[in-house]
């Protein structure tokens, strides 16, 4: 008996290496180019890509969320490499599990609450402590960051004790939309006029979603899971993982609301 266990045990070790290199993943969401080197072209979402497939990373900062129906949703992203240079490797050298991590906003502080990159779909709707941080046409939070070589400051709306964080807002110059991707260096501040001073609360990289790609990105993978059999809650934290790993922190209760109104989802 011990000797059958044995053999089943060590047949299962040596399957293993061959069932994971024959792993398939369907392609969910791209950022950068990525090229499949069997086809010469960029990889797209809900392409399907193999273990043994070789891509090549276009830049440092290309990668791509995919999922696999066996074992869940992976990132690919290249090694180390300068910021700027392709990077060659087969696709199960370059996989790694998603890290995306849930917490609720009561156990999140304003400082603590954007990371190193925060997405915005839509409006954000902030809840401050206005006790610690009261808010009037004296005492205001405002983002500043350098676009084009220049500081800009941009005063940020509030109605009692929401602070309320938008793209127009933001990224709006005299009227005018700038490239989210040419911004550096995002920081949150809170002014106090009695004192003249300002107060940096955080520094995080700060990105807009474009609703209309998004709604159609999250359709393929909500629909993915719908067909796993999955249920709406299960569904609703693989899109909170999802967005972390893929774009940055992001406000589960604003996503929640958002998720409902495109997809039904509660």
């Amino acid at each position: 008996m011990k000797n059958r266990i044995l053999l089943s045990a060590v047949l299962f070790i040596l399957a293993l290496p061959g069932f994971l290199l024959s792993q398939c993943y369907t392609v969910l969401s791209v950022k950068g180019e990525i090229i499949l080197e069997k086809t010469g072209k960029p990889i797209q979402e809900m392409d399907e890509i193999c273990a043994t497939d070789k891509l090549t990373f276009k830049s440092s900062d290309s990668k791509a969320a995919v999922l696999s129906s066996e074992q869940g949703r992976f990132i690919l992203k290249p090694g180390k490499s300068k910021k700027n240079e392709s990077f060659s490797a087969f696709v199960k050298s370059v996989l790694s599990q998603g890290t995306g991590s849930l917490s609720t906003r009561g156990e999140v502080s304003l400082e603590n609450e954007f990371g190193e990159s925060y997405f915005v779909i839509g409006t954000y709707r902030l809840p401050v402590d206005i006790k610690t941080y009261p808010m009037s046409e004296s005492n205001f939070f405002y983002i500043k960051y350098k676009y084009n070589g220049e500081d800009i400051n941009k005063k940020l709306k509030f109605n009692k004790d929401t602070l309320f964080i938008d793209k127009e807002s933001v990224f709006k110059i005299d009227e005018i939309e700038i490239d989210q991707k040419s911004v550096q260096g995002v920081s949150l501040y809170y002014f106090e006029k009695g004192k003249n001073t300002s107060t940096k609360i955080a520094s995080f990289q700060l990105s807009f979603a474009n609703e209309s790609k998004l709604t159609a990105e999250l359709k393929s993978y909500v629909n993915l899971l719908k067909n796993a059999g999955k249920n709406n809650d299960y569904i609703i934290q693989e899109v909170v993982l999802y967005l972390n790993d893929v774009y940055g922190n992001i406000n589960i209760d604003n996503l929640k609301i958002w998720l409902f109104d495109k997809y039904g989802l509660m």
